[in-house]
């Protein structure tokens, strides 16, 4: 027969915390990206503008700005599906503040209740024959 154990509570709250932190970080991320995508294209632009270049190089620099505006729209992207997360992390982040509280209130709670040992208050235990658990028997006082 399989022992039953108590259900544990923390690690719903620790997915939920944690996906918080992978949306604000992936935001960040795609930000940054967002931001170095155009500043790529700025240069791929004025490269094209103001310089004179054969037909071979032109249409590599055209691959790569195609490759580079796919690579801004995943950013762009990113950005919009993540940034209402965001926007409620920043306004609620007294929220968030409690529940990691509340994660660590959880975890230590849980903790306590695993691999408990008992520590004896009284001798009542050495009545019994130490080590197998039995009772003495009243014959053999």
């Amino acid at each position: 027969m399989k022992k039953k154990e108590a259900e544990k509570f923390g690690p719903g709250l620790e997915a939920f915390l944690d996906y918080l932190r992978y949306a604000s970080e992936q935001h960040n991320i795609a930000l940054t990206s967002c931001s170095e995508a155009e500043a790529a294209t700025q240069d791929l632009l004025h490269s094209l503008e103001l310089e004179d270049r054969d037909r071979t190089y032109t249409e590599r620099l055209a691959r790569r700005m195609k490759k580079i505006r796919r690579e801004r729209r995943l950013a762009k992207d990113t950005v919009l599906r993540s940034g209402p997360i965001v926007d409620w992390v920043e306004k609620n982040a007294a929220v968030i503040k409690s529940l990691e509280r509340l994660f660590g209130e959880i975890r230590k709670a849980e903790a306590k209740t695993t691999d408990r040992i008992y520590i004896p208050r009284t001798k009542i235990l050495e009545e019994i024959e130490p080590g197998t658990g039995k009772a003495e028997s009243i014959e053999g006082r």
